[in-house]
């Protein structure tokens, strides 16, 4: 079941922590979540080899493929239409440090693809042919063939989604098996929000926030194509 959270109300220690920063914190579920996430249309997720316990305040200052990546969407930004959100995640089973997932707006038909074996200069011509669309495209990516779901867990940006992240991601896997993609991801905006959750929904991708173990069962049947948890949703991509 995911009703209860292994960790999480056992006493003593993990309840203080729990009331401090986790599910029964005080200001849990006190904002109003609707229209919470600045409207964009494009996403790009950059995978690293590193677990999100690890990573800096700031991802994109180490550099690499998700620092340049991050600089070229910025020096590209009077070219794309749209406004785009950059985000680092864990790699899932097959991917490698540096891939770049992507996730068009929904009137280009949504669905979600893989950029791979990218390096440093690569990381533009992600931007030219996904974000600007400039021929010629010599990149060919794949279409990804599971549903995802990420989970903010990004610890040195805010002690909430650090303490909440890892059990709602451990919680999903649980309940999603190898259903699905899920992964931690690093700040999406709205610490105060946390558990934070992205997940791909038909053609885009939906946001929640305030999620707690007990409403884990009632995502994965969204994933899964069932109905809208309203009372959790902070807005969509597009």
């Amino acid at each position: 079941t995911t009703e209860d959270c292994k960790g999480c109300g056992a006493g003593g220690v993990a309840d203080i922590e729990d009331a401090r920063i986790g599910f029964t914190r005080e200001e849990m579920k006190t904002k109003d979540l609707a229209n919470s996430v600045d409207s964009y249309q494009h996403h790009l997720f950059v995978i690293v080899d590193m677990p999100p316990s690890t990573w800096p305040s700031d991802v994109f200052a180490t550099g690499g493929v998700a620092g340049a990546l991050n600089k070229a969407v910025k020096a590209a930004a009077d070219r794309i239409e749209g406004k785009v959100k950059v985000t680092v995640c864990e790699a899932a089973e097959g991917e490698n440090d540096g891939d770049v997932l992507y996730f068009p707006p929904p009137d280009r038909g949504g669905g979600g693809m893989v950029f791979r074996g990218l390096d440093d200069d690569k990381a533009a011509l992600v931007v030219e042919q996904a974000l600007v669309q400039k021929d010629p495209a010599p990149l060919k990516p794949a279409p990804l063939s599971l549903p995802q779901v990420w989970v903010c867990a990004h610890v040195r940006r805010d002690a909430r989604c650090g303490h909440c992240g890892p059990r709602l991601k451990a919680l999903f896997m649980s309940a999603l098996g190898g259903g699905a993609q899920v992964r931690g991801c690093s700040h999406v905006g709205g610490h105060v929000y946390a558990g934070n959750v992205i997940l791909s929904a038909g053609p885009t991708l939906e946001w929640y926030g305030y999620v707690a173990p007990s409403d884990v069962d009632s995502l994965v049947a969204r994933l899964q194509g069932g109905p809208c948890p309203e009372k959790i949703l902070r807005g969509r991509m597009g």
